[in-house]
């Protein structure tokens, strides 16, 4: 097994920047994060780690969500743990609004079901967001708060997250 190089490397990354609105250097960035891609005797492979029943800690409907706007956002990444996931969650401190809606207090967590942007960030790290804003209502303890949800059919392919370093 071994890490994309060369001309596949620049391949993946060509196509990931077309596919996200990445530039090529952006991409470049983006893979070096990647633990779970590689070639295995030539062979392109992804491995994609699932959680077990017992390690869930939410199900359907315990939390809903209502769709807010478009906005972009710096923070910093306070939990990354579940960003190992899908969906990728990164718990959020710090945050400031760069465009949209300007609150930013309240928003706790960046969501993508994207697999590019899962294990993208680590605790500490700081990162840009653009997504939809919605409302998060968790129906189990009545808690309020915001989150942005990247990869969203309103975003028509032009959201992401990205590290800032």
């Amino acid at each position: 097994m071994k890490r994309f190089e060369g001309a596949v490397l620049n391949d993946w990354c060509q196509k990931k920047a077309e596919r996200y609105l990445l530039s090529i250097e952006d991409a470049k960035r983006v893979y070096k994060h990647r633990w779970n891609l590689g070639l295995f005797e030539g062979t392109q492979f992804s491995i994609h780690p699932a959680k077990l029943e017992s390690e869930l800690t939410e199900k359907y409907g315990d939390k809903t969500f209502q769709p807010v706007s478009q906005v972009t956002i710096k923070a910093t990444v306070t939990d990354g743990k579940e960003s190992l996931f899908l969906p990728c969650v990164y718990k959020v401190g710090e945050v400031e609004v760069l465009e949209g809606k300007q609150t930013g207090a309240d928003i706790l967590e960046v969501v993508s079901y994207e697999s590019l942007y899962d294990s993208l960030a680590e605790t500490g790290e700081k990162i840009v967001a653009k997504g939809k804003l919605e409302r998060v209502h968790d129906n189990r303890n009545g808690q309020e708060y915001h989150r942005v949800l990247v990869g969203s059919p309103e975003g028509k392919g032009e959201e992401y997250i990205k590290p800032i370093r």
